[in-house]
């Protein structure tokens, strides 16, 4: 999902939703690191005029950088990638990272609606609208970001007969007993 125009903010909503809410978040967090939309920071940089484009020599997030900058990690992955959920087994696991270890200029410090408004962006950037569904910590777990199989694959034991695994069973313990009873008789 792209927003309008470089460095424009997403529209308001007169009732948004909170993958809504999560885009302005987004824009005020997250835009710095991971790009207008959420391409990664190399991808972003590109776009920015020449003076602007290189964040590790500036005063605002080299080393060097003024009170209100921070310095940046030198790799930001892009964030509008489908392939960038499975990364995540639910969104559960993708809130608790974003809630624990983002911003990365101050981790930990989103409420969790925040860190929930930014999951439900997140899925609805990779095409996992919730739509006027509320994401809850809870309900989370529930979201799945692995692929599903259409026919689960069954068991061996759920293939073999309870009678031959009797006796390969046996077969096995006869095999291991005149391994270790010739080992036994050499030393």
């Amino acid at each position: 999902m792209a927003f309008p125009g470089l460095l424009t903010p997403p529209a308001t909503v007169s009732a948004p939703s909170q993958a809504d809410l999560g885009a302005q978040t987004y824009f005020y967090i997250c835009l710095a690191c991971h790009g207008q939309s959420g391409e990664g920071l190399d991808a972003w940089r590109k776009k920015l005029n020449p003076p602007d484009n290189n964040c590790f020599q500036s005063k605002c997030h080299a080393p060097n950088h003024m009170d209100f900058g921070f310095t940046f990690p030198h790799e930001v992955p892009a964030l509008h990638n489908p392939a960038m959920l499975l990364t995540f087994q639910n969104a559960y696991n993708l809130f608790v990272f974003i809630k624990t270890r983002m911003p990365w200029q101050n981790p930990n410090s989103l409420s969790d609606a925040k860190a929930l408004e930014l999951t439900a962006f997140l899925m609805r950037m990779n095409g996992r609208d919730l739509g006027a569904q509320a994401l809850t910590v809870a309900g989370a777990r529930d979201i799945s970001f692995l692929p599903s199989t259409a026919t689960p694959v069954p068991s061996l034991a759920a293939q073999a007969d309870p009678f031959l695994l009797g006796v390969a069973a046996l077969l096995l313990a006869a095999g291991l007993l005149a391994v270790f009873a010739f080992f036994r008789r050499r030393s």
